[in-house]
């Protein structure tokens, strides 16, 4: 350098020093995971004592980390010891990857013990992974599928329904008496099903005969009823049924017996069961045996309700007639028969109190098992003929209550139960 300075010339110099920019550093970028929002950057140098930005201005980060980045782009630069900044490196941190939402289709109800059903392991999109836990082909059971880590999708859970097995039971139906039937389709007779079933009945255990109308069998033998399920999953069983319909024992007229009046005399009923009502119960000894003891004076019809061996029943009549009869003055009394077939023949059709001395009939009520009050009647000399509703009743047994008035002026009243046959 040169100057004049009073004539004078004066030699300088001066050393300018030069400082080099910080080399731009390797950089490695971490962008959001599956499921993730944010990313980061890390920045690796052989340089001591860089400061790093991402924005330009704010330069205190020393480590070269910048974490929970959300995506974006950032303008990476680092300044060295002597103020120096590096020229900015764009860096872009991207946006994370879109889940896939897997998708199967539902695999149908299987029978218990079935064969094992293999999970498919892709996705109808194509996603791969694995169900846990292992198949089980005894019960229903939720199963969950994972996807490999290596793909962004979603887990999701599928219920395979396991159908039971099925362990029909069958309870055979109690004795009816004809012309009583039997009706296969009770719900009573079969058991170990469940909703969904479908019942078929048959004449024989291959299924091949089938019954036209099993709610009225009439016939004593062994039927099959068979059991379905014919939707997602056949099971099938079949049970035998035991069926026992006794013939019907019609009742009789026994020869009549004419005693000597108050002369004890023996009476039989026929020898076919094991339980024996006689009614009613005047000049008898005992009106629950089969040969009871007659000692009276005065004619009695009676009716023997005979229960027989098969459980059918039946009623009898006997006309005991003593010779010499002296008809004594008897008091008030009621009496109700045992049993009544209103069957329209002209013969005991209609269940109504024998009132001997009464004057007036208050009431005479009959109800079912059930307690409805299916007749009453204060007519005396009226009676029911088992229709209710419009309906012949069942045969059953009936619980009935007689009240009237005595031609004393008492109040005579009485319960009992008649048994109604057809």
């Amino acid at each position: 350098v040169q100057a004049s300075v009073c004539s004078q010339v004066i030699n300088e110099s001066k050393t300018v020093i030069v400082n080099p920019l910080p080399s731009n550093p390797t950089v490695n970028i971490i962008n959001p995971a599956c499921r993730e929002n944010v990313g980061s950057i890390s920045v690796s140098s052989s340089l001591i004592g860089l400061q790093f930005s991402i924005d330009g201005v704010d330069y205190t980060n020393t480590s070269g980390v910048f974490s929970n980045l959300l995506p974006g782009t950032y303008q990476l630069s680092s300044k060295n010891t002597n103020g120096c900044v590096s020229i900015a490196a764009t860096v872009v941190v991207a946006n994370p990857p879109v889940e896939i939402v897997t998708q199967f289709d539902q695999i149908s109800p299987i029978c218990e013990g079935s064969t094992l059903i293999v999970m498919p392991i892709i996705s109808k999109n194509l996603v791969p992974g694995s169900w846990s836990p292992i198949f089980n082909n005894l019960k229903t059971t939720t199963y969950t599928f994972t996807p490999d880590a290596s793909v962004c999708a979603t887990t999701t859970t599928m219920v395979v329904e396991v159908k039971p097995s099925l362990n029909l039971n069958a309870t055979d139906p109690a004795v009816v008496c004809q012309p009583n039937t039997i009706d296969l389709t009770d719900s009573r007779i079969v058991s170990g099903g469940y909703l969904g079933l479908t019942y078929t009945y048959w004449y024989d255990a291959a299924a091949t005969l089938p019954i036209t109308n099993p709610t009225r069998i009439d016939q004593s033998g062994v039927y099959y009823i068979k059991a379905a399920v014919t939707s997602e999953c056949s099971i099938r069983d079949i049970v035998a049924v035991n069926v026992s319909i006794a013939n019907e024992i019609k009742g009789i007229r026994y020869v009549t017996v004419t005693p000597q009046s108050n002369e004890p005399t023996p009476l039989s009923a026929r020898n076919i069961g094991n339980s024996y009502s006689w009614y009613p119960g005047l000049g008898i000894d005992a009106t629950n045996i089969r040969t009871p003891t007659f000692n009276f004076n005065r004619e009695v019809q009676y009716e023997i309700t005979i229960l027989a061996d098969s459980g059918c029943v039946v009623v009898d009549t006997l006309l005991v007639k003593p010779n010499s009869l002296i008809l004594p003055l008897l008091g008030p009394n009621i009496n109700v028969p045992k049993a009544w077939t209103p069957n329209y023949d002209g013969k005991n059709d209609k269940l109504y109190p024998m009132m001997v001395s009464m004057k007036d009939l208050k009431s005479f009520r009959i109800f079912n098992r059930w307690g409805e009050l299916v007749f009453e009647t204060k007519t005396m000399g009226a009676g029911w003929d088992g229709m209710y509703k419009g309906q012949l009743q069942m045969v059953d047994v009936y619980t009935w209550m007689v009240e009237a008035i005595g031609s004393d002026g008492r109040v005579y009243k009485k319960t009992g139960s008649s048994v109604l046959m057809k």
